[in-house]
């Protein structure tokens, strides 16, 4: 009853005449749930904005509406209605925004921030221009769309002010299917939204005093039109005797140039699987964190490149774009990256924080963001830890969009790369035969190139699958010698690849061939640090190998850098490694997280073991009694059985074992 007992109050003030006090203590998304948001700003006229509080203003109106209706009246009236309620409407409130009036042609919008009004306009206009391609040109709804930032007069029925009026007149300098902002509202935006502002100069616009400097955005790859645009108008503001010279010139390309913008930067020739970073921003006043977003760069290609049996990685001079300043354009042109890093460094108190997003080039959009911060007793290890924590994530980010762009756009002449996107497309859909499928199409590729890295790792890692799901001994032989051979390829053809040498070590180890298996992964890991596949590999076989000591991390550092990805992994390592060499002060809670995060039975068994060997004796009998509870059969024997044939292959595993993980579930109180 508490909380329908507060509605039932907050309806009672209202209907009491009450109206001002409930609008003093109600915020404004649950006076917009009572229905009493207009009745609110009827009695106070600014609730929510008062004193005139700063919002920011969308206006956005349908160009050729006049047109359109003398054509077809209600055609047009009923498409641009549509056009409103199933794109404009939804996209305000994903937005947080709040529709103020609509008008035939036109809405009007208030939101929050100046961020999130840009946010909205982009998506209307990517959305509007996605219904419009089907559609002939003479007969699509192009909006255009104004957005401001001031403060605002309030009352029941509307809104109104300069500010209100500056977004009108903005709307009306944008082209069709284009947004123009005021610098205001250009100067509160922090955020990289993916967008270009194309600088249109100081314009006098209709019913405002004074000139206003107005920007064009620019949100997918019309800059080069956009900029001429943006001339004219500047010129528009000058003496004739100094623009006529220019405009002329200006019209004898313009030819050439709109044919170029109006080609899609998807058909740009770019390379497959590319990727560049760009220099990192900094604007702190601490040297060592600027020290930090100047490393950046070069720390992240670093980590990138070892990967370069999938990815191309493209290096460019960090003075090359002075003043960090980002220009996917010439990368497109210069480097034919289709996919860009950019990124800022900033100090939150005693933390540094890393924003990092990929961009796609083509599109100018942020396809992957990652955003941490690095604490202060972890200063020294921020690099390494960046480049731990982004540079496996964004391999597979880019391979996920490749597989993605190529399975739903077929190129005509598929080379090898494309087929072997495709074998992993396949790989990826998991519906009935795939794993034939796909290993069809990746001995396609090997037939016709016997060297291609790509390829022998994709055939190598289907194999180790089609070997875990067999129970016929003569097969699984038959595809470990298969597994072998492809491994061995791979790391012949490209001995500086860590991918390969980390698959190299799993099957020798598979094979029994420790020595072998741990040479390959310490190579792994040389190549790349950052490689957690290949951290993992070399943890797994320390700890088999009797130096447990050796491979436990400082915790925090795990959670920053694998918090995201591989995190049940890489705890189920940390807490077996100290386990073994009973290293107890901090190995509750990576057995713990281990757990949390999906741990099986194993999990539960160190757990008891853990708190046995601490003398906690009601955590040891609660984790016992839950482990008897789901295998009521459960002893120490049983447990010993099922660990028979790793601890038989190792040793010195098996003796670490004995005097630590089977003597702490003793003291846990399990059967034996």
């Amino acid at each position: 009853m508490g909380r329908q007992g507060g509605l039932v109050s907050s309806a009672r003030l209202v209907a009491a005449n009450d109206v001002l006090s409930a609008c003093a203590a109600l915020p404004r998304n649950l006076a917009r749930t009572f229905g009493l948001e207009r009745a609110c700003l009827r009695r106070r006229g600014t609730a929510w904005l008062p004193n005139r509080q700063t919002a920011a203003w969308l206006q956005s109106c349908s160009a050729g509406y006049s047109r359109l209706m003398e054509q077809d009246e209600n055609g047009t009236h009923i498409r641009v209605g549509r056009v409103f309620a199933e794109v404009v409407e939804p996209s305000i409130a994903r937005h947080a925004g709040r529709l103020i009036k609509r008008t035939g042609d036109g809405i009007l919008a208030e939101f929050p921030s100046a961020t999130a009004a840009l946010r909205c306009a982009v998506e209307v206009q990517r959305q509007a221009e996605e219904r419009n391609r089907p559609v002939h040109s003479r007969d699509q709804i192009r909006l255009r769309i104004g957005i401001n930032v001031a403060d605002i007069l309030v009352d029941e029925q509307d809104i109104a002010g300069g500010g209100v009026n500056l977004a009108l007149r903005l709307e009306t300098l944008a082209p069709p299917g284009g947004i123009c902002i005021s610098q205001a509202l250009k100067e509160q935006i922090q955020e990289d939204l993916g967008v270009e502002f194309v600088d249109c100069g100081i314009q006098r616009v209709k019913n405002i005093s004074r000139p206003v400097r107005v920007f064009e955005v620019l949100p997918g790859a019309s800059s080069a039109m956009a900029r001429w645009r943006a001339r004219l108008r500047q010129a528009a503001t000058f003496p004739r005797w100094v623009w006529a010279p220019a405009l002329a010139a200006s019209l004898a390309v313009a030819a050439s140039l709109a044919w170029w913008w109006v080609q899609p930067a998807e058909q740009e020739d770019l390379d497959k699987l590319s990727v560049t970073v760009l220099p990192f921003r900094s604007d702190s006043s601490d040297p060592a964190t600027r020290e930090l977003a100047s490393s950046m760069q070069q720390r992240l290609l670093l980590g990138l490149s070892p990967e370069s049996n999938m990815l191309s990685v493209k290096g460019l001079a960090a003075e090359a774009m002075p003043d960090a300043r980002w220009d996917l354009r010439r990368v497109r042109s210069e480097l034919k990256a289709r996919y860009a890093l950019v990124g800022e460094v900033t100090q939150v108190g005693p933390a540094r924080k890393v924003e990092a997003r990929l961009l796609d080039t083509a599109s100018n959009t942020v396809v992957w963001g990652d955003s941490f911060e690095v604490p202060q007793h972890m200063a020294n290890a921020s690099l390494e830890i960046a480049a731990k924590r982004i540079t496996p994530a964004l391999r597979d980010k880019i391979v996920e969009l490749e597989i993605s762009r190529v399975a739903k756009a077929p190129p005509q002449k598929p080379d090898a790369m494309d087929y072997t996107l495709l074998a992993f497309a396949e790989a990826a859909t998991r519906k009935p035969g795939w794993l034939d499928r796909a290993d069809e199409l990746l001995k396609q590729v090997l037939v016709v190139n016997p060297r291609f890295v790509p390829a022998l790792a994709g055939r190598a890692e289907l194999l180790a699958l089609r070997r875990s799901s067999s129970s016929d001994e003569r097969e699984r032989a038959e595809i470990a010698r298969e597994f072998d051979r492809l491994t061995l390829a791979a790391v012949t053809a490209d001995p500086e690849c860590a991918a390969s040498w980390t698959m190299r070590a799993s099957v020798l180890a598979a094979m029994g061939q420790l020595d072998a298996a741990f040479a390959s992964a310490e190579k792994a890991v040389r190549l790349n640090p950052a490689n957690a596949w290949a951290l993992s590999e070399r943890m797994d076989l320390l700890i088999a190998a009797g130096r447990a000591q050796d491979a436990i991390l400082p915790l925090d550092e795990v959670i920053l850098i694998y918090e995201k990805r591989s995190l049940a992994d890489f705890m189920r390592l940390q807490c077996l490694a100290r386990v073994y060499v009973s290293q107890l002060e901090d190995a509750p809670k990576a057995c713990e997280s281990w757990y949390a995060l999906g741990g099986d039975a194993a999990a539960v068994e160190a757990l008891a073991s853990v708190y046995g060997s601490r003398g906690e004796t009601e955590k040891a009998a609660h984790t016992v009694g839950a482990l008897l509870k789901a295998e009521p059969n459960a002893t120490i024997g049983m447990i010993r059985k099922g660990r028979q044939p790793v601890e038989s292959a190792f040793p010195v595993l098996a003796s670490q074992a004995e005097s630590t993980f089977y003597a702490g579930l003793r003291r846990a109180s399990l059967p034996e």
